[in-house]
């Protein structure tokens, strides 16, 4: 799913993240529903549902890890996404 648009954010007292509403809907995303936190491009942050994180983890475990940018990417993609759950 591709979802358009900016959405300036910030870090509540407790440093949680509050996903604007309209994105919860387009994402079809359940209260308790995990999401999945991870590196974007030029600093951002991507957000997974559980099935596309699934499916991002089958495509990166299908690349050959031969190459060295390969494996680099692997370890920090993986090592800085985290699980949250949605409240």
């Amino acid at each position: 799913m591709l979802l358009t648009g900016t959405f300036l954010r910030s870090l509540d007292d407790k440093l949680r993240l509050a996903i604007p509403k309209r994105l919860r809907e387009a994402m079809d995303c359940a209260v308790g529903a995990p999401l999945y936190i991870a590196p974007g491009t030029d600093g951002s942050l991507a957000v997974y549902t559980e099935e596309a994180f699934r499916r991002l983890g089958e495509r990166i475990e299908g690349v050959s890890p031969t190459e060295q940018h390969v494996r680099a990417f692997t370890r920090l993609f993986l090592r800085s996404s985290a699980a949250c759950g949605i409240g």
